[in-house]
Formats: structure tokens, sequence, C-alpha cells
């Protein structure tokens, strides 16, 4: 009679007895695993069949993380980028579009008939009228804001350059001032 765990006769290293029982040629009794160092057990067939597979599973399981984090990192920097990008093309967009509305204003109040007849002649008081009746119902109907430089901002701006020009003009425009004095 024979048990699972009795070993097969006539083979697999094992002779026979004629009693019945087998015994093992030439082997050594299974050592207690607790006692085995790690050597012994890397020396093991187990183990040498399973550490190269784990080695090589977590080398690529590293190779892999590596490689997803770089396009993952690459790919933010793409999108933030481009976002920076979008974010300068709209803001130029908005910054043209409200210096063409400016233009387009400015341009209706320069032309407007009579303003620049009067500024040429340096006629304060022609300039002043056509601001009133031509320029200022328009400001108000578009709601533009036009800022006007005072006679004392006119000297100030001119007399840093130098020029002949504006020297002619500093005089012209003190002369103005003094005689906008008197009418007060």
């Amino acid at each position: 009679m024979t048990t699972l765990d009795a070993p097969i006769e006539g083979g697999f290293g094992f002779e026979s007895d004629r009693g019945g029982g087998a015994k093992p040629q030439g082997t050594k009794p299974l050592a207690v695993p607790g006692g085995q160092g790690i050597a012994d057990r890397l020396s093991s067939l187990r183990a040498k069949l399973v550490v190269p597979y784990v080695l090589l599973t977590l080398a690529v399981a590293m190779i892999g993380m590596f490689i997803i984090t770089r396009l993952v990192a690459s790919t933010l920097r793409e999108r933030f980028a481009n976002q920076l990008l979008e974010a300068s093309r709209v803001a130029a967009d908005s910054i043209v579009r409200r210096e063409r509305v400016h233009l387009e204003n400015l341009r209706l109040m320069a032309f407007t008939q009579g303003v620049a007849s009067a500024i040429g002649t340096l006629d304060a008081a022609a300039v002043q009228s056509s601001f009133e009746r031509l320029v200022r119902p328009f400001a108000i109907a578009t709601g533009v804001t036009v800022p006007v430089a005072s006679i004392e901002d006119l000297i100030t701006m001119k007399s840093g350059t130098g020029r002949a020009k504006d020297a002619s003009d500093i005089a012209a425009l003190r002369a103005l001032r003094t005689q906008e004095g008197s009418d007060k």
C-alpha cells in the first residue's frame, strides 16, 4: 500500500527495499527552513527562478514610471506655455481693439471742421470755442474723456527739448498766457 507522500518505487533516485520501504540514494535530509541562511535560500532552485523575474519586473516598472512621468511633465509644461501664449494674444488683441476705438474717436475730433484751423492759429479763444461747440458734444455722447494740456504743461514739455521751433512755440505760449490773464 502506497500513500501520496511515499516515494515511487523503482525510479526517481530511490532503490526499493525488499522489505517494502524505499530509501533515497545519496540525499541529505531536508533542513528546517528557519535555519537556512540567505545564501542557502538564494541558491535554491525556487530563488534561482523567481529572483530574476522579480528584478526584471521592477526594472520594467521603474522604466515605465520614468517614461510616464516625463510625458506628463512635458505635457504640463507645454500646456502652461500654450496658456501663456494665448493669454498674451488675448491681452494684445484687447489693447489693439481699445487703441482702434481711441484712434477713431481722436480722428473724428481732430478732423471736425474748424478744430484744426483754430489750433493752427494758436488762438486760445478759438480753440476753446471750437472745442466747446464741436468736440465736447461728441466726447459726451461717446463717453470719451479728452485730456487737454494746459498752457503751463505745454511750456514745460517744450522747454526741455532745446529746439529752435520749440523756443518760438514757448514764446507764443507765454504771450497767449499773458493775453488770457489780461482777458479775465
